[in-house]
């Protein structure tokens, strides 16, 4: 009988009028059950306190509909059989209980609580379910790793899922190097027992590595490195508390632990007189292969960022419009730096040229870090850099440079380099008569 013909199925009246929820335990789910508790019976019993049969059925509804959430997690394998806490806290929900643990009910719970919790423990009991009433699992205690799996995906999920799958890669790894340095200069320390002092450990580990000892030998590191490691920790116990532990105040013991970056590694911009005769020479980029050589014209004359250039698809290169262009936005497969980095670029000169070589795309650089690697070594063997703190990028800010000596208004040369503007940007999306003729003006050749 399912349950919608049978109103009254699990409830069992006892002797003195009130109603018991008394239900068989699926076998796949008592397996997985008894892997933590041998001796976990094959029919759950709980009392519900009531001789209403109405009230009955809404209390039998919430345990119902706890335990089959419960024991499916079991069955897929959700909660590992080790991890008793865990195990308690879903047992406490389905008895419509906070688990709260035993230190915490002897020193807070009323004696009304209590008696509540002891009535909920009837013959024959499941070491699980005294556990969830009575705080017998303990205090939680998550591995980092285990926070970092519920961090990278669930709470971060619906991001991860905008960017491409080495976007992903990239993260995890930035992420994950600074979770690896936590745990082995502070210790692989339940995400519940860091605090403040283990955040001032490994804060002062970076400190020294940022700031070394003179006469040490070493060389100083970038308070940037220092600070991605601080904002993974803060982020990922701040937001895994809080997605876990909604209801308790919980003060991050990351919060405000930063380093001041004094020195501005600016990349200088390639001046116009060496990318006319040293880079733009002609026979200069033959050795480059064709993708390579095409990106770095298409660099030069849109100020595009190399990332963006090569990660362009067939429908976002444009020639059948008055004016050719690249369209630079968001995709479903891959992630922009930010919103201000959607823009369409007029395509002129060597650019345009060199576009329609791949009106497709650029499939040897799509979606990886390669082509700066690529063009700065061949730039290096063949003496195309004009000091050793250039690369390819650098291109890029001679866009920007020629643009300001061009008088190009700023909000339109913020657009063009995709940086935030701080009104809505009006008409240059659908309009390119304005940023073609600033792109014209500092067009090579």
């Amino acid at each position: 009988m399912g349950r919608a013909a049978n109103p009254d199925r699990h409830l069992h009246s006892r002797s003195d009028g009130k109603f018991r929820y008394v239900r068989r335990v699926p076998l796949d789910a008592l397996r997985a059950l008894r892997e933590y508790d041998p001796e976990h019976p094959e029919v759950v019993r709980r009392s519900l306190n009531t001789k209403e049969r109405e009230v009955a059925r809404r209390k039998r509804d919430a345990m119902e509909q706890a335990d089959d959430d419960y024991w499916a997690s079991l069955v897929a394998g959700d909660l590992p059989a080790k991890e008793t806490y865990e195990k308690a806290i879903a047992r406490a929900k389905s008895l419509r209980l906070e688990y709260r643990p035993a230190a915490d009910l002897a020193a807070n719970a009323t004696l009304e609580e209590l008696i509540a919790r002891i009535r909920l423990i009837e013959n024959p009991a499941d070491k699980l379910t005294a556990a969830a009433a009575l705080g017998g699992a303990g205090e939680p205690t998550t591995t980092l790793d285990d926070a970092f799996d519920v961090f990278e995906k669930t709470i971060r999920k619906a991001e991860l899922a905008r960017k491409s799958e080495h976007q992903r890669r990239k993260w995890r790894e930035l992420k994950q190097r600074g979770l690896t340095n936590f745990k082995r200069e502070v210790g692989d320390i339940a995400v519940e027992k860091i605090g403040r002092p283990e955040a001032n450990k490994f804060y002062e580990w970076w400190l020294d590595r940022i700031v070394p000892p003179k006469g040490s030998g070493r060389k100083a590191l970038s308070a940037s490195a220092g600070n991605k490691d601080m904002d993974t920790m803060r982020a990922l116990l701040g937001e895994y508390m809080k997605y876990k532990h909604a209801s308790v105040a919980y003060l991050n013991p990351f919060a405000g632990l930063r380093f001041k970056d004094r020195s501005k590694n600016t990349r200088p911009p390639f001046s116009e007189k060496w990318i006319r005769e040293k880079i733009l020479k002609p026979g200069v980029l033959d050795g480059l292969n064709d993708e390579a050589r095409a990106a770095v014209h298409i660099l030069i004359n849109t100020g595009a960022r190399p990332s963006e250039i090569v990660n362009l698809t067939a429908d976002r290169i444009v020639f059948t419009a008055e004016t050719p262009y690249i369209d630079i936005k968001e995709t479903e497969e891959r992630e922009i730096k930010a919103e201000a980095s959607t823009r369409r670029l007029p395509l002129v000169g060597i650019a345009l040229e060199a576009m329609k070589l791949f009106p497709k795309g650029f499939p040897r650089y799509k979606d990886n870090d390669v082509l700066s690697a690529t063009v700065n070594k061949f730039f290096e063997e063949n003496g195309l850099l004009e000091t050793d703190k250039h690369s390819l990028y650098c291109l890029r800010h001679s866009f920007e440079e020629r643009c300001k000596k061009a008088k190009v208004d700023e909000e339109l040369r913020r657009y063009l380099m995709g940086h935030a503007i701080k009104r809505p940007k009006y008409g240059y999306s659908e309009d390119l008569t304005w940023s073609l003729d600033a792109i014209q003006r500092v067009a090579l050749p």
